[in-house]
């Protein structure tokens, strides 16, 4: 099992990694869940 503080501090490495600075420095995926709500996950 990972830690939530775990989850949450890779998560937003992944960020940097995926997303331009400008996506980056936004809200946009700032949570996992946030994705559902973008419609990502279709």
């Amino acid at each position: 099992m990972i830690s939530v503080s775990a989850y949450a501090k890779i998560w937003k490495e992944a960020r940097t990694y995926a997303l331009t600075p400008d996506q980056v420095a936004s809200p946009l995926a700032g949570r996992p869940y946030d994705l559902r709500h973008a419609a990502v996950s279709l």
